[in-house]
């Protein structure tokens, strides 16, 4: 356990302190992403921006939320794992049609040509919310590796209780 958890923390696994002021701002990234996404939707169609990062935040937000026992529960690394399985094919979706929307139009609405703004909008948008992704990226998996370890040492002193009981 040690070793796999020497190989990423060099650079890639938070340290407690870290993960700490993570979760403890969850509701500040829920109320920022829902408010991104209201504005997002509620913008008119060449100036979309923000739905991306919003959805990021809301995520960043609720792994915080349910990750804040990290220490003390010792199955959330599963969840974590599930959590990242499920969600970032949802964020590559919601990039991927955005990306459709920037850069290509639809061959029944007559437009002689792309809107520029929108194009800039999405360079700008993407690299944000990748940064957040990133951040949930490293987060979930600080929570697995330091939890996997909190399981391991529940899991040491209970077959030491049961061999001291025999």
């Amino acid at each position: 356990m040690e070793l796999i958890k020497e190989f990423f923390s060099r650079r890639f696994l938070l340290e407690t302190p870290q993960i700490d002021r993570t979760a403890s701002r969850w509701f500040a990234y829920l109320i920022r992403g829902s408010g991104l996404m209201a504005a997002a939707t509620a913008l008119p169609q060449g100036m979309k921006f923000g739905f991306i990062i919003g959805f990021a935040l809301i995520g960043l937000g609720l792994y915080a939320r349910v990750f804040a026992r990290w220490r003390t529960e010792p199955g959330l690394w599963m969840l974590a794992a599930l959590l990242v399985a499920l969600l970032f094919p949802c964020y590559g979706y919601f990039t991927y049609q955005r990306f459709d929307a920037a850069f290509f139009h639809d061959k029944m609405q007559p437009r002689n040509r792309l809107n520029l703004q929108e194009q800039i909008l999405f360079l700008v948008e993407v690299p944000i919310a990748f940064r957040v992704f990133w951040m949930q990226i490293r987060f979930a998996f600080s929570v697995m590796v330091n939890n996997w370890a909190v399981k391991a040492t529940q899991r040491t002193e209970y077959v030491g209780r049961s061999i001291d009981r025999k």
